[in-house]
């Protein structure tokens, strides 16, 4: 079963690898601060990241630590899809 498994896996893997090229949302290292406007992320922008925590009401959060770099489609060889972004899984910052 494991190795039908395995087969299985790395047949997608290279399915996607050949239709699809992923990059993180955030170049940066989990677990680390990281400077909202240096990342080039909007925190309105609720498909690009996600903040977590003890998220200020009503002040600009500038900084927070980067928890998931999220993903994002770069190229894609398939039909688009009508109105979608192209952000798989959104970054995740946490505030503190």
């Amino acid at each position: 079963m494991g190795a039908a498994v395995r087969d299985v896996h790395c047949r997608s893997r290279q399915v996607l690898e050949r239709h699809v090229k992923l990059e993180p949302v955030v170049d940066g290292v989990e677990g680390t601060l990281t400077r909202l406007a240096a990342a080039g992320l909007d925190p309105r922008d609720k498909s690009s990241c996600r903040l977590l925590g003890n998220i200020p009401a009503a002040a600009e959060v500038e900084a927070a630590i980067l928890r998931h770099r999220g993903w994002k489609v770069t190229r894609i060889d398939l039909p688009p899809a009508a109105g979608k972004t192209n952000v798989i899984a959104p970054a995740e910052l946490e505030v503190e």
